[in-house]
């Protein structure tokens, strides 16, 4: 991280720094190159990099876990691990070196865009280029298009405007850089990148998976469940992602005997689990390893979170 804040900073002092920016319709991802005036660059560049690192000084990374936001943190997430952008975005914000850009389609558009990605190219003596993306939201200024008179002062002169006004936020909500996304506003991003949208395929294309390890019987509706029902949906994704399923495969054999001792509802013939609705708690809470017994009493509880013992 502390890397990636040098480098911010060397490109907010550098005005020789390639600046690019691509407004995106977060609908369709739809992207439109902007031929801004050298003027309108840096001074996007300064009032964006400035907010950025007064807000990224003093706070941790941390690893992004769904469950579980970052208070204060920024969250690293890898690149990979975000299939919307990677497979609907990524690869259209470039433009051809040399290639010259016409803001007329961006003009026509602009009404539908909802973000825009600032993008730095930091040439390299070795040619190793680095490349840094702010992402950030794009405001319309709703008041100032309505069909109503509209004036700014210029030396002591009130002026008519005629056209609307929009906005560059200079709040970023997310940066990419060496593959990994750091997020600092973890609500816009999610949205932004249809977390939910994503969850759910993941769900969808875990079926077989989750059945060919026999722990589970009725993993069809266990998942139809969680794709309608928030509190699940990012919980079994998790799961999926680390493994917890081929965990609980793996100790089947110890599965009635835990749930005989916390005196959880859970009906287990064999060693395989039956799923219904009224068990999936209990599910999540198996596959999560969070029932305890304590060292001390001998008493079994329910662990909300873990941290590892240190040596």
């Amino acid at each position: 991280m502390r890397e990636l804040r040098e480098l911010l900073v060397d490109i907010k002092d550098n005005d020789e720094i390639k600046t690019e920016i691509y407004f995106v319709n977060k609908k369709t991802f739809d992207v439109y190159p902007m031929a801004g005036t050298k003027e309108f660059l840096l001074n996007t560049k300064a009032n964006v990099l400035t907010k950025l690192l007064e807000d990224m000084s003093g706070k941790d990374v941390i690893t992004y876990d769904p469950l579980q936001p970052g208070e204060n943190a920024i969250e690293k997430l890898e690149v990979s691990n975000v299939t919307t952008y990677v497979e609907e975005l990524r690869n259209k914000i470039y433009t051809p070196e040399g290639e010259k850009i016409d803001n007329e389609e961006l003009k026509t558009e602009i009404d539908k865009m909802t973000f825009v990605v600032i993008k730095f190219i930091v040439k390299c003596e070795d040619g190793n280029d680095k490349e840094v993306k702010l992402f950030v939201k794009f405001i319309k200024t709703k008041y100032m298009n309505e069909d109503k008179p509209k004036f700014s002062i210029v030396d002591n002169d009130f002026s008519l405007v005629y056209r609307p006004v929009y906005t560059i936020d200079n709040t970023v909500f997310a940066i990419e850089y060496n593959d990994m996304f750091y997020i600092l506003k973890r609500k816009q991003f999610e949205t932004t990148f249809k977390f939910d949208e994503m969850y759910t395929m993941v769900l969808e294309a875990s079926k077989e998976y989750i059945d060919s390890l026999d722990v589970i019987d009725g993993v069809e509706a266990m998942l139809e469940r969680a794709k309608h029902d928030g509190r699940y949906k990012k919980r079994i994704v998790k799961a999926i992602k680390e493994k917890d399923f081929e965990t609980l495969a793996k100790h089947k054999d110890k599965i009635a005997e835990i749930v005989e001792r916390h005196h959880k509802d859970v009906l287990v013939v064999g060693d395989k689990i039956i799923y219904d609705d009224d068990n999936i708690q209990d599910i999540m809470q198996l596959l999560s390893r969070s029932f305890v017994v304590c060292e001390l009493t001998g008493e079994t509880r329910v662990a909300k979170s873990f941290a590892k013992e240190e040596d």
